[in-house]
């Protein structure tokens, strides 16, 4: 948080000079995004912001935020009558209301309109004749507490003139408002270059029946509000604001006006239309661009921005009083809101309470404003020293009655009126007097009691140790065998991949030697086919060493699977491999087939059945094919791959699915591919059979539990 002091000059003929605060909130300061599109303030004094992450809440000294749904950015927030916050963002609009608890939830209006079409941004949002309407790219949404209404006016602006509301559309004019219906009232203020639509966006006080019109390049108009007839206002300042772009327009006193601009800060303005003082980031502002602003309870100004400002004038802003709210309690870690002055909070659960800790604020004040002072009446009766604290903590309070009592004050002793929250813990059931006799009473039969149990615990407690040593001593046995179990496997699967590892390196050396001997093309080139062949061989092996590993370590990741998507990458991935383009390889399942589980692992079981389907298919029969088929029962997923292939002996069966087991010697394979793939449906709570028939093929079952 940052402050700068700079001082600003009223034309007239006594110049008066009077000097300004600004006070700077950054993401170090509020934890949410940068960037902030407008603001508004509740009954409380408490600050709310449209935010890129939510909504923010500012009482002065915490801040607060609030997710909007699907976490999308907030563009508009506005304080309704009725005491609700009302906010519109991307194709989202509802509001914020406090439950008797004080606590903020979230309502969304996005469903009570109709259509389906998407609302890009709600920008605005005011309050006409017990409504609240909103306004978006595509049109208006009219809320009256129950239903909507929707009016498709384009790129529109709201303008309350008197009692009447008003829409200004940059290729249409200025509209009345009149039910869910519009009437054109002026089509001179119409800005339809296609370089620069725009449209006039605030109407404030001006000089007789006329309004003063802010455009946001198009410079200032004056607005007859009984003929609606509108002209120019040519002013000095014309070329710098039109230059500059507005967002966003407001009374600063009876002869200033605060222009926020989109280019380059802001502009103050007097009634002549002379610029006053300027302040942007040459001046020591880090944005260029500002939101809406919103002057406070207090008289000062809030501008969101790139961060947060907050313009404090000492000498104009109101002082008569503030107020000072407790804000919440927290009992252990439980958080729970007040949000009141003067409140009631009885304790059942968390009695005798060990701690708690009262949180207060004064909106309208920055916490480093201000002092306070507190008391806990029950516990003590005098008010404590003043102190910059805004939180106060009591622990091992007994039961009774409690009265928690604030007050604050600023700088200048100006002290705001109590808050105060009274609190009611339960006397514990044992700390009454029949609890005290009755307690007596149970100690002695206690003591009678434990002397016997006493007794009779010294007899069995042996018979408990002799048990525990058995169980023990069996327990470190049957973890001894399965170490040694597992050691013996962990043996022979490295004898054997160092095997498989160097064989096809001696076959390669071996085919090095004979290409050196070697006088013709065609005795080399032979040579080189079979050098590829070990290659592949050994990067098969590796590739089953990988899929091992990653299958035994990793951890199971759920996801939704649509089986026809990873059917068709692994085919592809499959296009180019020996034999593949002979055989027809389908999916026979809908598009759209989904099941839970684990993509990764499924796609390794299936890459290996097909790939396996593939190397021990036959290829001179007339139609050979490998097929996919895929249901979801209620409790189980079941996907099944076939084949009409060679098929395997049914006395290999029982051992197909063992580690470098490898039924034929037609084709080699790694031994490693049936072995992966059981352990995998292990891991995924699933199991996998096979049926197959020599000579005619196999058929592979998948069994997914849910």
């Amino acid at each position: 948080m940052l402050g700068i002091l700079f001082t600003l000059q009223v034309s007239g003929q006594d110049i008066q000079n009077d000097s300004l605060f600004i006070r700077t909130f950054g993401t170090a300061d509020y934890r949410a995004s940068l960037i902030n599109y407008s603001v508004t303030e509740d009954d409380n004094g408490i600050m709310y912001f449209a935010n890129e992450n939510g909504i923010l809440e500012y009482d002065g000294s915490i801040w607060k935020l609030y997710s909007s749904p699907d976490f999308s950015y907030v563009v508009s927030i506005e304080a309704g009558p009725d005491g609700r916050i009302y906010i519109g963002g991307f194709n989202e609009f509802g509001y914020l209301n406090r439950d008797e608890i004080g606590k903020l939830k979230y309502t969304s209006l996005r469903g009570l309109i109709e259509t389906e079409k998407e609302l890009n941004e709600i920008w605005q949002i005011v309050f006409y004749e017990g409504d609240v309407l909103f306004q978006s790219y595509e049109g208006l949404t009219r809320y009256n507490g129950e239903t909507t209404s929707f009016l498709p006016m384009e790129c529109s602006w709201f303008l309350p003139i008197g009692d009447e509301m008003y829409i200004h559309s940059w290729d249409k004019g200025l509209s009345r408002l009149e039910d869910d219906t519009s009437i054109l009232v002026n089509t001179d203020l119409i800005f339809n270059d296609t370089d620069n639509e725009q449209n006039a966006f605030k109407t404030l006080k001006g000089f007789g029946s006329e309004k003063l019109l802010f455009t946001e390049y198009s410079g200032v108009y004056l607005l007859d509000t009984v003929t609606f007839k509108s002209r120019k206002w040519n002013i000095p300042a014309h070329d710098q604001i039109v230059k500059d772009g507005l967002y966003d327009v407001m009374q600063w006193n009876d002869s200033l006006y605060l222009l926020t601009t989109i280019r380059n800060g802001l502009i103050w303005m007097n009634d002549k239309g002379e610029i006053v003082k300027t302040l942007s980031k040459k001046d020591g502002l880090d944005a260029l661009a500002y939101g809406n602003a919103h002057r406070d309870s207090r008289g000062n100004v809030w501008l969101p921005a790139e961060g947060i400002y907050h313009i404090i004038w000492p000498e104009k802003q109101k002082l008569d009083e503030f107020s000072i709210l407790i804000r919440s309690i927290t009992i252990a870690d439980s958080v729970i809101s007040i949000n009141s002055n003067q409140g009631f909070f009885k304790s059942e659960l968390y009695a005798p309470l060990t701690s708690i800790s009262f949180n207060f604020s004064s909106p309208g004040f920055d916490k480093t404003d201000l002092q306070y002072s507190y008391k806990l009446e029950g516990l003590n009766q005098d008010w404590s020293g003043w102190t910059d604290n805004i939180n106060k903590s009591y622990t091992n309070l007994d039961g009774g009655t409690y009265t928690f009592r604030v007050k604050a004050r600023i700088v200048n002793g100006k002290e705001a009126k109590p808050a105060s929250l009274e609190l009611i813990i339960p006397t514990l059931w044992y700390r009454t007097g029949w609890a005290f006799a009755g307690g007596s009473f149970t100690v002695c039969l206690f003591v009678v009691a434990a002397f016997r149990y006493r007794t009779t615990r010294h007899k069995t407690h042996n018979k408990v140790l002799e048990e525990l040593v058995r169980e023990r001593t069996k327990e470190i046995r049957d973890k001894n065998d399965a170490l040694r179990e597992k050691n013996t496997e962990l043996d022979n699967f490295v004898l054997r991949v160092s095997h498989d590892l160097i064989a096809p390196l001696r076959s390669i050396k071996g085919l090095v030697n004979i290409i050196r001997l070697e006088k013709t093309k065609k005795g080399r080139d032979e040579c080189f086919d079979l050098m590829e062949s070990s290659i592949d061989k050994q990067e098969d092996f590796i590739k089953g060493i990988l899929e091992h590993s990653v299958n035994y370590n990793q951890d199971i990741k759920y996801a939704d699977i649509v089986v026809k998507d990873v059917c068709s990458e692994i085919i592809k991935e499959l296009t180019y491999y020996q034999g593949a383009q002979s055989i027809n390889i389908r999916c026979d399942l809908e598009d759209d087939f989904t099941f839970n589980n684990d993509p990764d692992r499924v796609k390794i079981v299936l890459s290996n059945l097909i790939n396996n389907a593939i190397k021990y298919h036959n290829y001179d029969q007339p139609e050979p094919e490998i097929v996919v088929t895929a249901e979801n029962e209620s409790d189980r997923t079941i996907i099944k791959v076939s084949d009409n292939g060679l098929g395997i002996d049914k006395d290999k069966l029982p051992e197909i699915f063992n580690m470098f087991f490898r039924a034929s010697v037609t084709a080699e394979g790694t031994g490693l591919g049936l072995f992966i793939v059981k352990n995998a449906m292990k891991k995924m709570n699933g199991t996998i059979s096979v049926s197959s028939e020599e000579g005619k093929g196999s058929v592979f079952t998948l069994v997914f539990n849910k």
